[in-house]
């Protein structure tokens, strides 16, 4: 169950156990990217939190853009246009913090 995952992910975050809270982020990564198209609704959201959670906690900007991608690309998933401004605002930091500056701009625009 994702949202299982999701919850003991962030549970271990909290305590401080950032490698535990990573392997449980990736069981949920490893799913969606063997299938994309069965991930459940609501895995955009997941997967922009997951990649939150690779900017901050592990300052791994270039996982956390390929999550904040990902996010985007589910076709099942409906983002609100909030939400959507808000993934692409993460694309642009991700790429700002890679040097890409370039391409931030061109995520913001």
């Amino acid at each position: 169950n994702m949202r299982a995952w999701y919850n003991k992910g962030v549970t271990l975050c909290r305590s401080g156990d950032i490698r535990g809270a990573q392997q449980a982020f990736n069981t949920i990564t490893d799913e969606v990217d063997k299938n994309p198209a069965a991930a459940p609704f609501g895995t955009a959201s997941v997967l922009n939190a997951i990649g939150a959670f690779q900017y901050v906690a592990n300052k791994d900007f270039s996982e956390a853009s390929e999550r904040f991608k990902s996010s985007l690309s589910l076709k099942n998933d409906a983002l609100t246009p909030p939400q959507r401004a808000g993934i692409l605002h993460n694309i642009a930091s991700a790429s700002f913090r890679m040097g890409n500056y370039g391409k931030s701009e061109r995520n913001l625009n």
